[in-house]
């Protein structure tokens, strides 16, 4: 039955991840593509230069397609089944409701996994041409906490959806966007790194705040 709910899952959403896996290759084209212009107009030198002498990343293209990419899935797959109700008939599966819940969240969280593990692949084989390992590094890390946002939107999003209370929703859309901004505040290359696994502990736990809006569903709070 766990099996069944995953395809459900991913019918529902197939289009939607297509969608934004395309999004998502598209946006690291562009983003190396530019790099790569840099380096046939001024040369490998001046890349380095800027790198190294600057606070520059020139990977700005990626800063906001993950949490674009974590609110458009969260809102596909949980709107329909707060408007059409099917949540409150999938609830009702002979399966304990934390597990019914966790299967639902981690398919949004590995999905969006996947893609951004396939983007930072794909920045890291192309940065690795041109680039030494030290700086491929100091480039990955400092984009890491951008794709961790988009687990935490993904979170926070999806409770708000199928919080059952408009006056419930509208607090959580102002806390949401606290938690997504934190992802932010620092400009510095690298800023995050010596809490890097924290923070992404910290956007993992996040993808499963909705169990609280839904528990609450389920009870029929009003």
């Amino acid at each position: 039955m766990i099996d069944g709910l995953v395809y459900k899952e991913w019918i529902k959403t197939r289009w939607a991840v297509l969608l934004l896996t395309l999004l998502g290759l598209g946006v690291t084209g562009y983003a190396l593509l530019s790099l790569g212009r840099i380096v046939a107009v001024r040369g490998v030198a001046h890349l380095w230069e800027v790198l190294l002498s600057k606070d520059v990343l020139l990977l700005d293209a990626l800063k906001y397609q993950p949490i674009l990419c974590g609110l458009v899935l969260a809102v596909v797959q949980w709107a329909p089944e707060m408007v059409q109700k099917r949540l409150k008939l999938t609830l009702h599966l002979p399966i304990p409701l934390g597990r019914i819940t966790f299967v639902m969240l981690s398919y949004g969280a590995v999905v969006l996994g996947l893609l951004f593990l396939v983007q930072m692949l794909i920045l890291w084989g192309d940065l690795s041409r041109i680039l030494a390992p030290e700086l491929v590094t100091h480039l990955l890390v400092s984009v890491a906490p951008w794709f961790l946002a988009g687990w935490a939107m993904y979170g926070v999003a999806t409770w708000v959806v199928v919080e059952p209370t408009w006056r419930g929703r509208l607090l959580r859309m102002l806390v949401s966007y606290g938690v997504v901004s934190l992802y932010f505040v620092a400009e510095t290359p690298r800023a995050y790194q010596d809490l890097l696994w924290v923070v992404g502990l910290w956007s993992l736990l996040l993808c499963y705040v909705a169990i609280l809006s839904i528990y609450r569903f389920k009870e029929g709070v009003q």
